[in-house]
């Protein structure tokens, strides 16, 4: 067993990258986005003869469009340029490249592979391909850029200076982009993450529909939902004032993002689709949470981002969805943006039970560092 002083050479070699807990945390939930959105909605499986999915993955396609071969290519890019730097910890830079680009190529095979037993996919070796290429777009960036920049740029400078130095800010930073990712869900309510109403057969909901109970719901949703931003930002950030700021930029870009969704995914007429009297009360009752909250110490601001994401879920499930909005068609456009927008709308439903799940693993296991001492240099070795 190599001793402590020798892991600590081998980790500041210039062989090697510094590791980084960001990082590998990032690259599983990115590579599980990856498989939901290649094989969502998991329904339909049908027993495939194997010559003929053979057959399929060796002739050209007959039906693609090119913004299909270009999300193709730019879907494997972050997981091409994760997992090499996830690697570049144990590994050369050419070994981590090479590794990393065979481990996304052996990926997407496996899941053209499975798209062939799901009636609403097609499996197609171009994909397979253009998953490759991408792949091997994001092991370059990452070897020529990312190692540099990711791992001991700018984002671990500001993470230093302004995070806790505790692996769950690195969580609770994966949250928070994930919540910004969320807003491209195409259901119109703003901030509704959570919705188990279509899964559950309208089960969970206890009260009648009726047009002042939808505006007061609308507004309460928004105005948790933001209130349990302010708490996760307060929970691993140095401040409040700082927590405070950050709740807002992050608000300005999830409405910014929900209203790219609408011109982008969507063919929406109104960008501002979303913005209803009800979501302009929210948002202002959301301002005076996020002050609130943001001045609570760490663990108070921790437990009520809990109790709002709770409260926000069990308020949203407990109302029926507006009748009118569920009667008129859902516009989109065809192709893969189809599955961006169900990758969006599953990773919306679980986004609050994921974020109470992280809160209270992480308030269980205690302070855990992010990093060693010795890679950080607070340790001197004699």
């Amino acid at each position: 067993m190599p001793s402590y002083q020798g892991a600590c050479t081998m980790a500041a070699s210039p062989r090697f990258a510094r590791s980084s807990a960001f990082v590998r945390a990032a690259t599983l939930a990115y590579g599980a986005l990856v498989l939901v959105a290649s094989l969502y909605p998991f329904s339909g499986w049908r027993v495939q003869a194997g010559e003929v999915l053979w057959a399929r993955m060796a002739e050209w396609p007959r039906y693609y469009t090119w913004s299909d071969v270009a999300l193709n290519v730019a879907g494997y890019l972050p997981l091409g340029l994760l997992l090499t730097l996830a690697l570049r910890a144990r590994l050369t830079a050419v070994a981590a490249g090479s590794v990393a680009v065979l481990g996304c190529v052996l990926l997407s095979g496996a899941i053209e592979l499975l798209q062939g037993f799901l009636p609403s996919r097609v499996t197609s070796a171009l994909d397979l391909f253009c998953n490759g290429v991408g792949a091997l777009l994001g092991a370059w960036l990452g070897l020529a850029v990312g190692e540099a920049w990711l791992l001991d740029g700018a984002p671990t400078r500001w993470r230093r200076a302004h995070l806790v130095p505790e692996t769950r800010a690195d969580w609770v930073v994966l949250l928070l982009a994930l919540w910004l990712f969320t807003q491209f869900n195409p259901a119109p309510l703003l901030f509704a993450n959570g919705d188990l109403r279509a899964w559950s057969g309208g089960a969970l909901t206890v009260v009648a529909w009726s047009p002042p109970l939808a505006m007061v719901t609308d507004a309460l949703v928004t105005a948790l939902a933001v209130a349990s931003v302010a708490g996760l930002c307060a929970w691993v950030m140095h401040g409040g004032a700082l927590a405070l700021r950050a709740t807002g930029v992050l608000a300005l870009m999830a409405l910014a993002l929900k209203s790219l969704a609408g011109v982008a995914l969507l063919d929406a007429p109104n960008p501002f689709g979303w913005l209803a009297p009800g979501m302009g009360a929210g948002l202002a009752a959301g301002a005076v949470l996020a002050w609130t909250v943001t001045r609570f110490t760490p663990r108070r601001a921790a437990a009520a981002a809990v109790v709002a994401a709770i409260a926000g879920t069990a308020l949203l499930n407990a109302t029926p969805a507006n009748p009118y909005l569920d009667e008129a068609p859902q516009p989109g456009r065809p192709g893969h943006s189809r599955s961006f927008r169900a990758t969006a709308v599953a990773v919306a439903a679980l986004w609050p039970f994921t974020a109470v799940a992280v809160v209270l693993l992480a308030r269980r296991r205690g302070r855990r560092p992010v990093e060693s001492a010795a890679v950080s240099g607070d340790i001197k070795t004699p």
